[in-house]
């Protein structure tokens, strides 16, 4: 009986399916929220619904959604029986701007060398004909000395006109065709290899009566996000550093966002939102030196921290637009249309997040100098996409049904160079939730799916700064110029890169790292070329002194700091003790007059005060006891 009614069923959902009318609606973008990776769009519609069971299409969605985050709301005497998500590879993604631009400049182009073609035909007819000339006038005998001479005077002259023209021709058309290939080479660049293809949302509703409702859908996207970037102005060093806030907006999910309204989230959904557990703790010890250097070969070495490079694809060609992000931070920047890019990194990173539509996730290990890395194209995309001169076509067709789903987070209580739109000053309210803060943008933006960052500026402030000078001669004998910026948690920061303007004049990038903030955020200006440093090991008081099976070294520093500037300077110089993890190794004879010492990290700072045109010298001593068959990394 029970099969019998599943039958029965089975048949009035079919038939009822089969009965219900479709009705296309086009839903207009309201809205975008965009977090640090992917971006909510919210949509609305306004329809006329039937009486009965009617089947709603929305066209031209992103193919790049994610369907557990399709959320739907409805106003009116309607219900809705159930959504659902079509892969369309019948329709095509409106074209790209630009590429359209390119498109006409092409078949002009094209028209061009199509001309230039049909000259050569004609003036190769007329070399032809020439030439049958030629041969008629060789059989004919009857023709005068004089007529022949101005028959040959004739064809020499025009076969010559002839050549000259063919050759001019040839080098238009060689001209024009180069002109094509640039053309359709950016065309190629902006599309890369993406899926061309839409969604249609599927949203069945039932009424008893022809009613007017209204709808409210949105949808997680992804290939779209933005990350912060700063331009920091110092005129001089009495007065307060000027901050610009901004956004870099990308995305590339196959829908143009046209006069959106903006939300920028500092919330990333693609996060893990599971507490970490604890693993059990197994400790080991090493059963020789070598183990215990190769441990420490892993370990990275500090210094100013750059990744610099390029992008290509499988052919050697660059990739534009390729998103270079540290892990799980705000940090990253985008490749420009070389396939070149730079990114200052925190001292504690060691890899890249490389991503770019149509290729698969990469990790990468920068090593300090500039190198090229090759992205191999998606699985996905290989196994889906057919590449047929410069036409796509699709192998098989996805459909999914879904039902409404929140997205976690969204509803709680509580940038080849990017693209600068021209904006006016900007009015824009900071909503905070229980775990991010969204900056809701005034003005509408238009941002192209073309991977492209576009340029949000978010605020403008002047931050009360304090400025002192930094050293560490032992890595690097200069004075770099740090900017304090206290209370810095009020300003809702992110990670980011800075440009840095000192005096008017742009003196390169930073880097905000908050993770090693305390209760002041310091920033770096750059080098001042008008502070000298210098670490010298003094030789006569550092020497070896061997005891027994024990050896003992001394060193002995001098550090001196000359002030060239006009003004009196601050400058903490920074130094350290080395830390002794063996039995077998004293440190002893510890001498650093005038400087504090942290006894954890055995590092040791100078507070100096230094005038104008003064020099300053202070000194580190230490003694490095352990057994004289080993080797110790000494300094």
């Amino acid at each position: 009986m029970k099969i019998h009614l599943c039958v029965v069923l089975s048949f009035i959902g079919a038939n009822l399916h089969a009965q219900t009318k479709k009705q296309t609606v086009n839903a207009t973008i309201d809205k975008v929220t965009v977090f640090m990776q992917g971006a909510q769009v919210t949509r609305s519609a306004t329809t006329n619904i039937p009486a009965g069971t009617t089947t709603l299409v929305f066209p031209n969605i992103s193919p790049e959604l994610e369907e557990k985050s399709i959320q739907v709301q409805g106003k009116g005497a309607f219900t809705i029986l159930s959504v659902s998500r079509n892969r369309n590879y019948m329709g095509v993604q409106a074209p790209i701007e630009e590429v359209t631009r390119l498109q006409q400049q092409q078949s002009l182009l094209e028209e061009k060398r199509l001309r230039e073609k049909n000259r050569l035909k004609v003036f190769a007819q007329e070399e032809a004909m020439l030439g049958k000339n030629q041969d008629l006038r060789g059989t004919n005998t009857g023709l005068k000395t004089q007529d022949l001479r101005d028959a040959l005077d004739f064809q020499r002259t025009r076969l010559t006109e002839i050549l000259e023209q063919q050759l001019a021709i040839e080098k238009n058309i060689n001209t024009l065709t180069d002109q094509i290939h640039r053309l359709v080479s950016q065309q190629v660049s902006l599309m890369a290899v993406k899926d061309s293809s839409t969604s249609d949302l599927l949203i069945t509703v039932m009424a008893k009566e022809n009613i007017n409702g209204k709808l409210s859908l949105s949808y997680l996207v992804k290939n779209a996000g933005w990350y912060p970037t700063y331009e920091l102005r110092v005129e001089n060093i009495s007065q307060p550093l000027e901050m610009a806030y901004k956004a870099n907006v990308f995305q590339q999910c196959g829908e143009e966002w046209k006069n959106v309204k903006l939300s920028l989230s500092n919330g990333n959904p693609s996060e893990s939102g599971s507490k970490p557990e604890l693993q059990p703790w197994q400790m080991r010890t090493f059963y020789s030196m070598q183990e215990l250097v190769n441990s420490r070969s892993g370990q990275k070495t500090t210094g100013k921290n750059e990744a610099r490079g390029r992008v290509l694809d499988p052919e050697g060609k660059p990739i534009n637009g390729a998103t270079i992000r540290v892990p799980n931070r705000s940090i990253g920047t985008i490749t420009n249309e070389n396939g070149e890019f730079s990114l200052q990194m925190p001292q504690d990173v060691s890899t890249l997040e490389l991503n770019f539509l149509g290729y698969e996730p990469e990790e990468i290990r920068p090593t300090g100098n500039f190198q090229s890395f090759v992205m191999r194209p998606s699985k996905s995309t290989l196994n889906e996409v057919v590449i047929t001169g410069y036409a796509t076509q699709y192998k098989k067709d996805l459909t999914g049904a879904v039902s409404s789903i929140r997205i976690r987070g969204t509803n709680s209580t509580v940038a080849p160079a990017p693209k600068v739109q021209e904006t006016i000053p900007l009015s824009v309210n900071a909503t905070f939730h229980t775990t991010s803060v969204n900056f809701d943008i005034a003005t509408s933006y238009t941002i192209l799916s073309d991977g492209k960052p576009y340029t949000v500026s978010i605020k403008e402030m002047e931050v009360p700064t304090h400025y002192e000078y930094h050293t560490a001669p032992k890595l690097d004998p200069a004075a770099y110029l740090l900017a304090g910026i206290t209370d810095w948690e009020g300003l809702n920061l992110l990670e980011g890169e800075a440009s840095i303007y000192f005096e008017g004049t742009y003196l390169g990038k930073s880097l905000l790292n908050l993770q090693t903030a305390t209760d002041t955020l310091f920033v770096s200006l750059g080098k001042d070329k008008n502070i000298v440093i210098n670490r010298k090991l003094q030789k006569d008081y550092s020497k070896n002194q061997f005891f027994g099976s024990n050896q003992t070294v001394t060193r002995n520093y001098e550090i001196s700091v000359k002030n060239n500037k006009q003004e009196p300077i601050r400058i903490l110089v920074e130094d350290q003790l080395p830390i002794s993890i063996q039995r077998e190794i004293e440190i002893s004879k510890v001498e650093y007059p005038g400087a504090r010492l942290d006894e954890t990290t055995q590092q040791i700072t100078w507070d100096l005060n230094i005038a104008s045109k003064e020099e300053k010298k202070t000194k580190l001593q230490y003694a490095v006891k352990f057994p004289k068959d080993r080797i110790v990394n000494l300094d």
